[in-house]
């Protein structure tokens, strides 16, 4: 039988349909209430990372070029064409910031969360749920020595 050893929540205190929890045998991230769960025995790592959006950034750059191509031409309305410029831009500057993720790596792959922002409570969580993995039940009297 699992018991409940730590929880965070992802973006804002009390908000249960989105948060992280780390039982004594397995880890789960809630998003959007949409339960995603793995076992502490298959479970390598988990990480915080920032990934480029290349839907953005690849449909961005065709868009830009054409549109690009079409106003040199003269043959298209121009505002439309400028119109589509810009929004060409913009979905490759939008590509280009990214996003921020969980990343859990397991023993099958990896699997990432995507997440609007990541707090100093998510960070320290993550920091958490690794030492635990490392090192156990260690882990959880080491933060409660910290804690005194």
């Amino acid at each position: 039988m699992s018991h409940l050893l730590a929880f965070c929540y992802i973006y804002r205190n009390r908000d249960e349909r989105n948060k992280c929890l780390l039982s004594s045998d397995s880890f789960a991230i809630i998003k959007n209430n949409e339960k995603k769960e793995w076992l502490l025995t298959h479970v390598h790592a988990i990480r915080l990372i920032h990934r480029k959006l290349l839907f953005f950034l690849v449909g961005g750059g065709i868009i830009t070029s054409l549109s690009f191509f079409a106003l040199s031409t003269g043959r298209y309305n121009p505002w439309l064409t400028l119109s589509l410029l810009f929004i060409g831009i913009y979905m490759v500057y939008y590509g280009w910031l990214g996003a921020h993720a969980i990343q859990v790596s397991t023993s099958r792959g990896s699997e990432v969360i995507q997440v609007r922002s990541i707090s100093n409570n998510l960070r320290e969580f993550i920091s958490f749920v690794n030492k635990y993995l490392l090192v156990g039940e260690e882990a959880i009297e080491e933060y409660r020595q910290d804690d005194a």
